[in-house]
């Protein structure tokens, strides 16, 4: 007996060990902006990685905010290729059409802080304007994505191997200190953007789940008077955003033969050679069919627009399902972490 309780001791302890290095990984792949393979709740990783971004951003925002205006630390330095800038500027091109987007935020900020109207009054004022707010965003992102498909007929497949980006197979995972677009999954993977709002990225979109859940916790940290049926919204559409997300990775995975949570890895050695034979398969899938590598090209192009196309669907559901004054509070917190992401990104720029 005693010996089959010492063993079952040292078994727990090897187990206890074994969870240990577990959680230190996954907190070394998270704090490297990556996913963890062993973790399937994907859009639940995202959306941890992106807080922690944003709780990042917003000191640098506090030191932009008093007067520091470029990063002078050579450590925190992120270099940004030609290329990359050039490919961020194509894809943002379309980005606040003739500065609509500016002058609605600016709109529902107004009305949502106005002391004098009521909450009747603010429905009635905000209801044509979170309107147009929508339609813009649902034209901006279907002009970004055929952005984006015309730059991946321009790229290779894969990126050359020197071009490593760390947070890879063996060693530590690590954070590249440059963005640079060398393959067609590097706007799969949106690393056009800097190293805070790339965290977004879901299949060459934002994830809404991830913004949306951000968007919710920076409503509670205003302290925004939000009625308790309104919060009984928030989480019912936060729920259906993360289950229709997770629906699109268990599509994908089953498509590619690969988990979702090495594409972030793809520079990697030990990645790339995961996503060569992903992409070996796809050449025998489709036999003769494939000129040149095209269907790989296709298959990247159709996953996109798939995830553009759940981006969509949500922002349209937040509309139809929410009153005008929490869709426009809603819609107004999300775009300020979009702007505090990019600050903190621009911040810590520098030209290659």
């Amino acid at each position: 007996n005693g010996t089959l309780s010492g063993a079952a001791e040292r078994g727990e302890l090897a187990d206890g060990q074994d969870q240990d290095e577990a959680k230190k990984q996954a907190k070394a792949l998270a704090a490297a902006g990556l996913l963890d393979v062993s973790n399937t709740d994907i859009p639940g990783q995202i959306a941890a990685i992106v807080g922690d971004e944003v709780r990042r951003a917003s000191a640098v925002v506090t030191r932009v905010l008093q007067g520091q205006m470029k990063n002078s630390d050579p450590a925190q330095a992120v270099v940004h290729t030609d290329v990359a800038t050039h490919v961020r500027t194509l894809v943002l091109q379309s980005e606040n059409p003739l500065d609509i987007v500016n002058v609605l935020v600016k709109s529902f900020d107004a009305i949502l802080s106005d002391p004098q109207k009521s909450d009747a009054q603010k429905d009635a004022e905000l209801r044509p304007l979170v309107e147009s707010f929508v339609k813009t965003e649902l034209a901006i992102k279907d002009a970004q994505l055929a952005t984006k498909i015309k730059l991946l007929a321009q790229l290779p497949q894969l990126a050359p191997l020197s071009a490593s980006c760390g947070g890879g197979g063996g060693g530590k995972p690590s954070r590249s200190r440059s963005v640079s677009v060398d393959s067609i999954f590097c706007v799969f993977m949106m690393e056009y953007f800097g190293l805070a709002e790339r965290s977004l990225c879901f299949m060459g979109e934002a994830s809404l789940h991830a913004l949306f859940t951000q968007a919710y916790d920076l409503i509670n940290l205003e302290r925004a008077q939000v009625p308790f049926q309104h919060i009984v919204l928030m989480h019912k559409l936060r729920d259906e955003l993360k289950r229709r997300e997770e629906e699109l990775v268990r599509r994908f995975e089953v498509q590619w033969h690969i988990p979702y949570a090495f594409m972030g890895r793809h520079k990697d050695p030990a990645m790339r050679s995961q996503l060569q034979s992903a992409m070996t398969l796809q050449h025998l899938t489709n036999g003769s069919q494939d000129q040149g590598g095209r269907a790989i090209h296709l298959l990247v192009s159709r996953t996109m627009t798939e995830a553009v196309a759940l981006y969509k669907e949500g922002v349209a559901r937040l509309f139809d399902q929410t009153p005008p004054l929490l869709c426009a509070r809603v819609l107004l917190a999300m775009h300020k972490v979009k702007q505090i992401l990019k600050t903190s990104d621009s911040f810590f720029q520098i030209k290659a």
